[in-house]
């Protein structure tokens, strides 16, 4: 089964107790994820090629990456570690 984006930090979110949902309503095109973790939200808006803070934690498939597609499904070395860590800060 092929996974969907952004479903490796999704998964990381709920280990650690979290939740995190797309959202449309209220955004702009592509909506955003909103991360609820350790009492802090984080909302990570489209900027319509893909979700800054989220996409570059994943292997990119070009060399220069322009868009969420141009990312495989598999997180970068450390990604989880970097993930957890700019949850932290409050938004």
């Amino acid at each position: 089964m092929k996974r969907r984006p952004y479903e490796e930090l999704q998964r990381i979110v709920e280990e650690e107790g979290g939740r995190m949902f797309h959202e449309k309503a209220g955004h702009r095109q592509g909506g955003a994820w909103v991360v609820m973790l350790n009492g802090v939200t984080k909302v990570f808006e489209s900027n319509q090629a893909g979700f800054p803070g989220m996409d570059e934690l994943y292997v990119p498939k070009v060399p220069a990456p322009k868009h969420y597609r141009d990312y495989a499904t598999n997180l970068l070395e450390g990604a989880r570690e970097k993930w957890l860590k700019s949850l932290a800060a409050v938004s």
